[in-house]
């Protein structure tokens, strides 16, 4: 009789622990190191002069638990709405140089997006982070898969080339 409240023990236990790693695995953002691949790439270790307007407000990834000792993050004014927004503008001029670039996973939307980690000549002792390139999997026509990049503040042009995943 004990044997058997031992093993039933030991079972629910085993039980639990599961359920506990495959919880872990699909709720824990994934991070990875890019700055290998193209785009990024081209720009990493590059001195880069923005050219368009953009803006510098608190890092927003703090909330997901991710990039903590990031400061700042750099914005483009089309996307952000900026009433209730606590920024400074960055001046067109202004050298960005990025040391790496991240894909970051969403553990619960599982949405995908590259981050550039760098320093912003206005900032000289603060990290920045920025974001560009986000993952394409759901689209209305082929092909899918794709990243994308939006004109970025150092761009004159936008980048209109698809990367597909190797």
């Amino acid at each position: 009789m004990l044997k058997k409240k031992t093993t039933y023990f030991l079972l629910a236990g085993i039980f639990v622990l599961l359920i506990a790693g495959i919880f872990y695995v699909a709720l824990h953002h994934k991070i990875v190191d890019v700055s290998e691949k193209q785009p990024y790439r081209a720009i990493i270790h590059k001195k880069l002069q923005t050219v368009n307007r953009a803006l510098l407000t608190e890092s927003s990834m703090k909330t997901f638990g991710a990039f903590e000792e990031i400061r700042f993050e750099i914005n483009d004014y089309s996307e952000m709405d900026t009433a209730n927004l606590s920024y400074s503008d960055i001046p067109v001029g202004s050298v960005l140089e990025f040391q790496k670039a991240v894909e970051f996973t969403n553990a619960v939307s599982g949405l995908r997006s590259v981050y550039l980690i760098g320093t912003l000549s206005t900032k000289p002792n603060a990290s920045v982070l920025y974001r560009w390139g986000a993952f394409k999997s759901i689209c209305l026509s082929e092909p899918c898969d794709y990243w994308e990049h939006r004109k970025a503040p150092w761009q004159v042009e936008i980048n209109a080339k698809r990367y597909f995943e190797d």
